[in-house]
């Protein structure tokens, strides 16, 4: 499994800066809403999409940074504490491939609940 995610994280991997532009363009808009905007609350409609933005660019570039250099199973040329190494290497990065999956239905969930909230208040 972690060798198909970073096949996946190569092949997604010129959305690397994607994610990172952005991102960071999500983040200067919630900055600004947060501290720049006026006492009026005119640009809180975008606080949610902004801010739910963030959330997905920065689980993309941390997906495609992580997985893309996966080490590779360890075959019979390596000692015994060589094997040893690379599954310990190799055990590390599937407990991120389980973090990666409970926080992208975090993330997921999250999306669901703000953007209904924020359908309901903007355009309900």
């Amino acid at each position: 499994m972690i060798d198909f995610l970073q096949r996946v994280a190569i092949r997604i991997g010129v959305l690397r800066r994607v994610a990172i532009v952005v991102g960071a363009m999500c983040l200067a808009a919630l900055g600004f809403i947060v501290f720049g905007s006026s006492a009026s609350g005119a640009g809180n409609k975008y606080l949610v999409p902004a801010m739910v933005g963030f959330i997905w660019c920065l689980s993309a570039y941390g997906f495609i940074d992580t997985f893309r250099s996966v080490p590779r199973k360890a075959d019979r040329t390596y000692g015994l504490f060589g094997r040893f190494k690379q599954n310990i290497l190799r055990a590390w990065f599937w407990l991120l491939a389980g973090a990666f999956a409970a926080s992208t239905l975090a993330a997921l969930f999250l999306t669901f609940k703000l953007g209904s909230v924020w359908l309901g208040k903007y355009y309900g």
